[in-house]
């Protein structure tokens, strides 16, 4: 599960967004599917994230694991973001 994770973390770390304006945006749906990709972007942003993770597996009820989840999230934020952290 953790080598997953990390891969989707990966991912969307090293994935390009582009963002268009309004005026650069294509109308048609096909058209936009033509265009994405292109070379011309007006910016790229970069988006990483951090994942507080918990198993399930030990039990407890479902309030305890997202409390457990999400004490793993900001620990995953607190160790300089953009990582994975288990509960």
């Amino acid at each position: 599960m953790a080598a997953s994770l990390e891969q989707v973390r990966q991912s969307i770390a090293n994935y390009d967004m582009v963002i268009r304006d309004k005026k650069h945006r294509p109308t048609e749906q096909n058209e936009g599917k033509k265009k994405r990709g292109a070379s011309k972007r007006h910016s790229n942003l970069r988006l990483t994230v951090s994942v507080g993770v918990v198993d399930s597996s030990d039990g407890g009820s479902f309030e305890q694991l997202i409390k457990l989840a999400d004490r793993a999230l900001y620990k995953a934020k607190a160790g300089g973001r953009n990582r994975l952290a288990f509960a």
